[in-house]
């Protein structure tokens, strides 16, 4: 395959100026132009799309961060990414996906070197140093979720305070009083994840509002971990006549657990969650949950940070969008026994 520098060789001229009558950064002589373009059919020469797009300081990529906390949810099924591939393409931008755990100095230089021209950061902590790193720097950027300071930034969250409240004030509507709640795990709170923050401000709304007893159990966001600590919560209380699960992945753990030891849902026990509304649909009985519209809070992301690359910020300065909360009634509750 012909390189820039056999062209330039065949020529006659040195590599940057067959460079400059690619891009047209510079005049060069007609002449020259010329043989150039006769070389380039004769070699059958094909520029690099990417080395052109980076000369031109762009890369035509938006990156995706997604922070895989868990090795189980290595093999979580994504359901948001073809909806912001496809909104990209349709731009004319292509998708980078990055699960690892990335530091502040790695964020910073997908920009400085020109790997992506935008970024959609998820898994936000309340103190998010990657989130500090590029505050004031202006480039394009979005975040899904919230930190504790939000000046500046362009966001897109879920109201998961207000989810937790109205899954306790559906299950009181309903007369449950001993309620299990699937908790995260203790790092997750160290750590400070704003998501999980909301959570328990939400469980602490409603138990101020409905009085409820409530039996805690932390559990990571598997089937696994969801199904061991919904065992713990029945060991430990009996009585309990409802559960409440906050992840995507808990659901399907706790209903096995409840299966396990002999309790139907919802005639012997209710099951609530909040997931998104493809999650919910995969159990038996369909899940009852406050339903994370996951898939349109990435496709909004990523029209927030086109809009960033394409033009100015809009006069109001960066926008904050937040999905209200709502219970889809799937049939998981019932009135206790």
């Amino acid at each position: 395959m012909a390189t820039i520098k056999d062209v330039a060789r065949r020529a006659g001229v040195a590599p940057s100026t067959v460079s400059y009558a690619l891009s047209g950064k510079r005049t060069i002589s007609a002449q020259a132009r010329e043989r150039i373009a006769a070389v380039i059919d004769e070699l059958d020469f094909t520029p690099s799309v990417l080395g052109r797009q980076l000369a031109h300081g762009k890369s035509n990529m938006i990156g995706l961060i997604y922070p895989v906390r868990d090795a189980e949810m290595a093999f979580e099924p994504l359901e948001f990414l073809p909806t912001a591939a496809s909104l990209l393409q349709r731009c004319g931008f292509g998708l980078s996906l990055f699960t690892g755990a990335m530091s502040p100095a790695q964020i910073l230089d997908l920009y400085r070197n020109n790997t992506i021209d935008g970024l959609i950061l998820m898994g936000i902590n309340r103190q998010d140093e990657r989130v500090e790193i590029l505050r004031g720097k202006g480039y394009p950027l979005t975040l899904i979720g919230r930190c504790n300071d939000m000046a500046g930034y362009t966001s897109v969250d879920f109201d998961a305070e207000q989810a937790v409240f109205a899954l306790f004030e559906h299950l009181h509507a309903l007369g449950h009083h001993i309620i299990g709640y699937l908790d995260f795990i203790r790092q997750v709170h160290r750590d400070k994840f704003g998501y999980a923050w909301l959570l328990r401000r939400g469980l602490r709304r409603a138990q101020k509002a409905f009085a409820p007893l409530v039996v805690c159990e932390e559990s990571t966001d598997t089937a696994r971990g969801s199904y061991a600590a919904t065992c713990r919560l029945l060991a430990r209380e009996p009585r309990l006549t409802a559960i409440v699960t906050v992840t995507r992945l808990t659901p399907s753990g706790a209903l096995r657990a409840l299966y396990d030891h002999g309790r139907r849902v919802p005639e012997d026990c209710s099951l609530v969650g909040i997931t998104t509304d493809a999650f919910a649909g995969l159990s038996l009985p369909q899940l009852t949950s406050a339903d994370i519209p996951l898939n349109d809070m990435v496709r909004v992301g990523a029209e927030l940070v086109l809009a960033q690359i394409s033009g100015p910020s809009a006069p109001d300065g960066p926008q904050q969008v937040i999905f209200p909360a709502m219970v889809v009634d799937r049939g998981s509750t019932a009135k206790p026994r």
